[in-house]
């Protein structure tokens, strides 16, 4: 299965989205899922506060609060059928 990971550039998200963005970018290369996962700039989701957020496709799993630490757990889960990370996925997914 191919996923494309959306990262927030939203007004809130965006300032942490370049450091967001190269975590997934390692954690991608690192664990060899270049041809799985693609990284792609999200506009806002609407998840101002919990963030800095990203949403995953297919499955539409929200991820919030992220840090680069939690990136690579993140990558992993994918790379093993697309569970997501439950400590930081959002209801309103």
């Amino acid at each position: 299965m191919h996923y494309r990971v959306y990262i927030c550039t939203g007004p809130h998200c965006g300032p942490q989205a370049a450091a967001l963005e190269r975590a997934f970018e390692q954690a991608i290369a690192a664990t060899g899922l270049d041809e799985q996962i693609t990284l792609r700039q999200g506009g806002c989701m609407s998840r101002c506060e919990q963030g800095p957020n990203a949403m995953v496709h297919p499955g539409g799993a929200a991820y919030t609060g992220l840090s680069a630490a939690s990136v690579p757990t993140i990558i992993s889960q994918l790379g093993q059928g697309g569970h997501p990370l439950h400590s930081h996925t959002d209801s309103q997914g």
